[in-house]
């Protein structure tokens, strides 16, 4: 291989202007059999990176053709023969491979050409290239990333911070993640770095600290985030208490409703009891007080124990009970599945309570404990009973169908003591007469129904009927044995216009029993309601109260005298009334709102 190729091939390949590849060709081609030194004393290489600039060169540059049609860069070698100089000839240009940087050899045959009259010196022919082409070697240059993937966390996609939680840090793997963002994701249980997947943990959490780390001052809105945060946090604490206190007023308002409701009831019922004290004052003839209003509803019957001083009082399907020693009254007592129609006690001792009602059952009650002792379903709807006052086991209850069955505790067995009466109306009430009764020596019973009355004579283990002859309809029937006097109420007829009140006596004829009427007494003309009235016992005399609906009072008389003994208004519709002697006398009224209770002035 001549010197000039071997240089030409060796210039190519100049580390200078070509990328890092291995030199083991140049190597190969230096040892190579056909290489001779000798030869290479009148080769000249010229560097492309020479300071050499003076103005031969800038006139040898003018030569150079830069690059060819294609844009590649040329290789030109100026060749002289051995007679000197190159004869005029163009210089020849030969192209560089594609991969190769450019450059240029200028080869001269030094040692003929020196004496020639044309001879230019080596650097005078020197080919420069452009100095910021040929000085600089080729480098593998990467692509700078765009700066929102340089300095963004990849989870949050947000710029990284040189203080506060989300400043710069690394895990094991070297990926760059915002603290509270890697904190958060490997706290989650996912335990993977989310760029590469890389077992990783909350303790390969390590902050960088690079001192040429380009980050976002974010101090300033740091502070402005930890003061919105505290804001926020107020806020949300504000409402809650907002809402607390909204709560707390509804109650507040639901509470002030009720008690402003309760209130104008009261109130209601003060103005109520000031305008009956106030007429009660206006009439001073009138010898009651009132003591004290219970609240009891659909109330139907009243009676009084003497033996415990109780007061019961039935409401619809249950019954209350009222302590006279300190006017306090208990829970209601269900007794029930309908309306309670009657109740009286046993006469001896009073310890047991019996009610009917229309769900066609009778009830015994021990009133010591409250306790139901027993309960008898019956075939019709029951509206009156009473206990024997012969027979301290035995007890009537009367019905529908005008049907009235007798009972014996002990066995519970009934009987029918009137099968063959004719009328077939509801018994409205029925009483137990004592032997010492001069009408009914052996004792009976006396039966109100809405057509008619009846007494029933005892004749060993049966009974008698004696109708009475006085007209009806009939609403009540009371029974008094201080004197043997009944009170037996009627509503109006074609004959009698007005509701009436007759007081008679129980007398004899022969077989027959009969009431003599003593006193009637008239109560206006108009009664919705069964109202019943009732005996006052007085130590030398006996009142009968009664009320008047269409009046609107309940008012006494004497019934001895049969005179008008008092009067005071009543507005409720007063159903039942008793009289009470305890430490003075009380009479207790009634009506379908109420229970009230009044004491006498005068006795």
């Amino acid at each position: 291989m001549l010197p000039n190729e071997y240089m030409n091939r060796r210039m190519l390949g100049h580390p200078a202007f070509r990328d890092d590849e291995d030199d083991d060709t140049d190597d190969e081609l230096y040892n190579s059999p056909e290489y001779d030194s000798s030869d290479m004393s009148d080769v000249e290489e010229i560097s492309s990176d020479s300071t050499d600039h003076s103005t031969s060169s800038e006139d040898s540059y003018s030569d150079y053709s830069a690059s060819n049609s294609d844009g590649e860069i040329a290789v030109v070698e100026l060749r002289e023969d051995n007679n000197g100089g190159n004869n005029g000839a163009e210089p020849e240009v030969r192209d560089s491979e594609p991969n190769q940087a450019p450059v240029a050899v200028l080869v001269n045959n030094v040692q003929e050409n020196r004496d020639h009259d044309d001879y230019v010196s080596p650097a005078a022919k020197r080919i420069r290239l452009d100095p910021e082409v040929s000085t600089l070697p080729r480098q593998n240059v990467t692509p700078e990333p765009a700066d929102d993937d340089v300095d963004k966390c990849s989870i949050c996609l947000d710029t990284w911070d040189n203080c506060g939680e989300h400043r710069l840090c690394a895990i094991k793997c070297g990926h760059l993640f915002g603290h509270s963002c890697i904190t958060q994701w490997l706290n989650a249980r996912h335990n993977r770095c989310p760029e590469c997947n890389a077992k990783a943990g909350p303790r390969d959490v390590r902050v960088l600290y690079a001192k040429k780390l380009v980050a976002v001052d974010t101090s300033e809105l740091n502070k402005v985030k930890i003061a919105l945060k505290d804001e926020v946090d107020k806020r949300m604490k504000c409402e809650k208490e907002v809402e607390s206190l909204k709560g707390l007023r509804d109650y507040h308002q639901r509470e002030i409703s009720e008690l402003n409701l309760k209130y104008r009831e009261l109130e209601k019922k003060y103005a109520e009891s000031l305008q009956r004290r106030s007429l009660l004052s206006i009439d001073t003839s009138a010898p009651l007080e009132i003591v004290k209003t219970f609240d009891i509803k659909s109330g139907r019957v009243t009676i009084y124990n003497s033996t415990h001083n109780y007061l019961y009082t039935s409401s619809s399907k249950s019954v209350y009970r009222l302590f006279m020693d300190n006017m306090t009254l208990s829970p209601p007592y269900q007794l029930h599945n309908l309306e309670i129609r009657d109740m009286c006690f046993q006469p001896q001792g009073e310890n047991t309570l019996l009610t009917v009602g229309l769900d066609k059952k009778m009830v015994l009650v021990d009133v010591r404990s409250s306790n139901m002792i027993r309960q008898i379903q019956t075939d019709i709807a029951l509206w009156s009973c009473c206990w024997s006052k012969n027979e301290r086991n035995t007890f009537c209850v009367a019905g529908t169908r005008g049907i009235i069955y007798e009972y014996d505790i002990r066995s519970f067995q009934k009987e029918n003591i009137n099968a063959g009466c004719d009328d077939k109306s509801p018994v409205v009430s029925l009483h137990s007469v004592p032997k010492n009764c001069p009408a009914l020596l052996a004792g009976g019973y006396l039966s109100c129904q809405l057509q008619s009355c009846s007494a029933y004579a005892a004749k060993g283990s049966k009974y008698a009927q004696n109708l009475i002859n006085l007209k009806g309809p009939f609403t009540s029937l009371r029974f008094n044995e201080k004197n043997n006097h009944v009170i037996l109420s009627c509503r109006g007829n074609e004959e009698e216009p007005d509701i009436r009140h007759l007081v008679c006596s129980l007398e004899r004829n022969e077989n027959q029993v009969n009431f003599n009427v003593v006193h009637t007494f008239k109560t206006g003309s108009s009664a919705k309601f069964l109202s019943k009235p009732c005996f006052v016992n007085l130590k030398d005399e006996t009142l009968i109260a009664a009320f008047s609906e269409s009046e609107k009072k309940i008012k006494a008389w004497n019934m001895s005298t049969g005179e008008e003994q008092y009067t005071f208004p009543y507005k409720g519709n007063a159903l039942d009334m008793c009289s009470i002697e305890n430490d003075g006398l009380f009479q207790a009224v009634l009506s379908t709102d109420s229970l009230e209770l009044y004491k006498s002035k005068q006795y």
